[in-house]
């Protein structure tokens, strides 16, 4: 091998593997391969370790790179490269500080010399005996010989390199002689060599175990590469497989198809045949009809008494036969489909048939009886001629629902597409409705139907609570509210200084509020946050506790003169009524600050509850004989319940108090003058009310809605909680 040859070797063993030019300041990392500082610095560290970039191995690193040590091999070769002639840095002499080119090296002193250096060595009488070479008659042995000559000394206090000669047992590190001399003196040391020969057989050593390694994952890899050429010739013949079966099924289709073609083509035959006799028959009635109308208009067009007189006899017989003829009546070809068994493609069959009204059927609740804002069902089911179910994309089913007024309700069709049907409508008003169906144009037998729409019921299940200061009884109750949380019901038991908690079956849990920092004065009203904490007003002040009866925050809020009750958004925000002022005002979620307040137009009266519910602010006005609708801006909207002289008739109010909403979404007012509740739409028109169960003693004040859609009311004048189902 030629010196330049070799000198391509080495610069390839010497190229960074990142940048994939001549190392710049190698740096080794603990794997052992080795890069350009700079080209470290751009690989990112996660918590001091770095992933190599040739063996993917993630390595320790510290905290600076420049710590990294340093390969000599590397930096003995950065120190031949430049010998090879035609490289781009030309090596400089070692020995004058000018730094002149290097034109020869002395393999004794492992320096490269100037031309004037170089005469210098060979004039000294130490030196003059050195073997040394001229750098352009340099030699490929002659190269690896400097590869592998002896290794100077780094410590720059040395006037001359210094041969690493010895290696340190203590420090762990090769010195020269004056190394050993100055900072060595007593550490145990032996000859650099004899210390590398001691670590070669270790790594000889290692490289022994190493080496059956090798030839066994060598092993796996050509086992790999086999079982990766086994998979691929068995991906080919399975490619081949598909493409042979995918053709004998399409040669298989092509013959289903032509077969199915024909029949449709029979099918097609059959009704252009049976459409052309029709349309011929039209044809010929219309010709028939029309000759006989000119017929008699040419006569009266004549107006000659005679013709009108001999002809108006057989004209008129001809004419009522003509109108006695059975209509004609359209032709109407069959459905024609093409149905796909599951079992494949090539096994589906042409379907020829028709859907029969007078077989469809319709059945459900929906059809018989329902009850005012409750959302009731039917069930649709399409029959064909042969009595089965039966659906096509372009068949029209046409529902109407009309309520006692005349007016069409929206509805709902939930089309399955098999020949099913759900239809679904919401009654707004009660009376007798009408429900029409019927499929392209024919009426479904038993069409139309009659459906009784009745109002709410309800009915009382059971009361709790009784006059008395013990735990479960009740001293002036005026506020009651649910947890959406738990279901729990929480009462302001206003005399008796408490709120006491009870399960959704009535069954007394605890009571709270009468001792220590949350003692309260006179609770007036009570409600549930939607995190489960019972929100208590207590005059201007409002309470905040667990469930458990823990205070966890009370506020006195100076917005407030004379508040009357407290509710809940959906938003947290407290909705508060103030006799004060005769306003609403919306406080923060912690009540201490007021985000809004605002009155009834044109009203003198004072607000008793309020609610938030779909936007709307429902807001009751004892005095005013109404509940008044705002919106959550504060804009009034519209009343409910207006004056009437007939104080008792249905949605009219006479004292409205406590309100709430259902599950349905409808709106239940206190009517206390009328010792009733009475239900609404959020829009304000009477669905029902609930009084025949009620003494006449009773007084309505406070009422919630448990999850399960039972209705909670305090009768304030019996001290008692009823439950209506």
């Amino acid at each position: 091998m030629d010196a330049q040859e070799l000198f391509k070797q080495l610069q390839k063993e010497a190229e960074c593997p990142v940048c994939l030019e001549t190392v710049d300041n190698p740096k080794t990392l603990p794997c052992l391969h080795s890069f350009c500082l700079n080209c470290l610095k751009k690989i990112p560290v996660e918590e001091e370790m770095m992933e190599c970039p040739v063996c993917r191995t993630s390595v320790l690193i510290p905290e600076t790179l420049i710590d990294l040590p340093t390969s000599f091999h590397l930096n003995r070769l950065l120190d031949i490269l430049p010998l090879r002639g035609n490289g781009t840095e030309a090596q400089r002499c070692g020995i004058c500080e000018e730094m002149h080119t290097a034109t020869c090296y002395c393999f004794v002193c492992v320096r490269f010399m100037c031309t004037a250096c170089f005469d210098s060595h060979q004039r000294t009488n130490g030196t003059r005996g050195h073997r040394n070479v001229l750098i352009e008659n340099l030699q490929a042995p002659q190269v690896l010989e400097s590869i592998r000559a002896p290794t100077c000394c780094l410590q720059k206090c040395h006037e001359l390199k210094e041969p690493l000669k010895y290696y340190c047992q203590q420090c762990k590190v090769c010195i020269c002689q004056k190394c050993c001399e100055a900072d060595h003196d007593r550490h145990a040391m032996i000859g650099i060599h004899e210390a590398a020969n001691k670590d070669k057989v270790q790594m000889r050593s290692v490289i022994n175990k190493l080496k059956p390694l090798v030839v066994l994952y060598e092993s796996k890899m050509n086992k790999q590469v086999q079982l990766m050429e086994r998979s691929r010739e068995e991906n080919a013949a399975a490619r081949k497989k598909v493409t042979e079966t995918v053709e004998e099924v399409i040669r298989g289709l092509r013959e289903h198809e032509t077969t199915i073609h024909a029949k449709l083509d029979e099918i097609h035959d059959i009704q252009q045949r049976d459409h052309s006799t029709q349309l011929e028959n039209f044809q010929l009635l219309v010709t028939q009809l029309n000759s006989f109308v000119e017929f008699g208009e040419a006569v009266i067009e004549r107006n000659l008494s005679e013709e009108i007189l001999h002809t108006q006899s057989s004209y008129g017989k001809q004419g009522e036969a003509f109108l006695n003829l059975k209509k004609m009546e359209l032709y109407d070809p069959q459905h024609v489909d093409y149905a796909v068994t599951s079992q494949g493609l090539i096994q589906g069959h042409v379907i020829v048939k028709h859907a029969d009204a007078s077989k469809s059927v319709a059945e459900g609740k929906g059809l018989v009886r329902t009850s005012v804002d409750t959302e009731t069902n039917f069930k649709v089911t399409i029959i064909d001629e042969e009595g089965k179910q039966y659906y096509h994309k372009d068949d029209q089913m046409t529902v109407n629902v009309v309520d006692p007024q005349g007016s069409l309700l929206n509805k709902n069709i939930e089309d399955y597409k098999d020949g099913k049907y759900m239809v679904a409508y919401t009654p707004q008003s009660v009376g007798m409705h009408t429900v029409s169906i019927d499929i392209n144009g024919k009426a479904l037998a038993g069409s139309p139907w009659k459906v009784k729409v009745m109002p709410h019921h309800h009915r009382l299940l059971f009361k709790f609570g009784t006059s008395g200061r013990m735990r479960g009884q009740f001293d002036w109750p005026v506020s009651i509210a649910v947890s959406k949380r738990t279901g729990n019901i929480a009462v302001a038991d206003s005399d008796n200084r408490r709120i006491q908690l009870f399960n959704s079956n009535g069954r007394y849990l605890r009571d709270f509020g009468q001792t220590g920092a949350e003692k309260l004065n006179k609770p007036k009203s009570v409600a549930f946050t939607s995190f489960g904490d019972v929100t208590v007003l207590d005059s201007n002040k409002i309470f905040v506790f667990s469930e458990t009866g823990n205070l966890i925050s009370s506020t006195v809020n100076e917005h407030l003169i004379n508040p009357s009750s407290l509710s809940v958004g959906s938003d947290n925000h407290l909705i508060v009524c103030d006799k004060g002022d005769k306003k609403i005002k919306v406080l923060s979620t912690d009540g201490t600050e007021l985000l809004r307040s605002f009155s009834a137009p044109d009203c003198g009266t004072s607000p008793e509850f309020a609610i938030c519910h779909q936007n709307k602010i429902f807001v009751s006005y004892f005095e005013a004989n109404c509940v008044k609708v705002f919106s959550v801006e504060g804009q009034f909207a519209f009343n409910i319940g207006n004056i009437s002289k007939l104080i008792d008739r249905d949605g009219v109010l006479n004292g409205p108090l406590g309100l709430s909403v259902d599950k349905d979404g409808n709106l239940i007012v206190c009517d206390f003058h009328n010792r009733r509740l009475q239900l609404f739409t959020p829009d304000g028109l009477f669905i029902s009310k609930i009084e025949q169960q009620l003494r006449q003693s009773v007084g309505p004040y406070s009422v919630a809605v448990l999850n399960d859609n039972r209705v909670l009311m305090i009768d304030i004048l019996g001290h008692s909680i009823h439950v209506f189902q």
